[in-house]
Parts: C-alpha cells; structure tokens; sequence
C-alpha cells in the first residue's frame, strides 16, 4: 500500500483518519519505506523503513502519512478473508468515490466499524 503525505486510513472525504476497529482480524503492518504515524488502542507510535506494528483483534487503530514524502508498507491480515473487502473498495472507487453509504455497507459486510476520526 502507498500512503501519499497528508494522506491517512481511509481514501474517502467522508471516513478521511478515521479510526476503525475489526471484530475479527488481526493485523500488521511493515513500512517498507517513508514514515507512517500509526494510533493502536490509545498508544500513538512513528514507524519509519523496517517497523513492524501489529493491531490485535478488536483493538481501535488508525494511521497517517504526516511526512513530505509517499511511505509504502505491507498491510497482513489474519483471517485471510478481508483481502476482499480491498478488492470491493477498489471496485467501488473505480467508478469514483464511494459515499459514505457506500462504505458503511462495505465496512458491515467485513465486521469493521468506524469508532472516531482523526489522529490528531
């Protein structure tokens, strides 16, 4: 995934930084390059080339490109099942940007659920 500067968790004007919890996913994330801010449960961490950050099952996160240049990083997901939620979001914003009903039916249908927005 490319996180472009200024840019955070979501793609969307209507879920911009928001902060999301999965009911039954874990996951982790390897900055391949650039700098990440990354929000876990209430812990703000920075994450530069080599960071691994893990975000247990339930557990409220987000994260943000606060830097001047793209970061890129592995985003794992355990179960595998929620690499489909990825491709259904890509497909939606093939034909431009998803409404936020759009994505809340997409979010219910991975058990994701937005808990707040922004990092800052």
């Amino acid at each position: 995934m490319i996180c472009r500067p200024g840019s955070a968790s979501s793609s969307s004007d209507a879920w911009y930084a928001c902060v999301s919890r999965e009911r039954v996913l874990q996951q982790g994330f390897y900055v391949l390059e650039g700098e990440v801010e990354f929000l876990v449960g209430t812990e703000k961490m920075h994450a530069a080339r080599g960071a691994y950050v893990t975000v247990p099952i339930g557990v409220p996160h987000a994260f943000a490109n606060t830097g001047n240049e793209p970061a890129r990083f592995l985003n794992t997901f355990t179960p595998p099942h929620y690499l489909n939620y990825f491709e259904e979001l890509s497909n939606l914003m093939f034909t431009g940007m998803p409404t936020a009903l759009q994505m809340r039916e997409l979010m219910a249908r991975y058990d994701t659920k937005v808990v707040g927005v922004r990092m800052g």
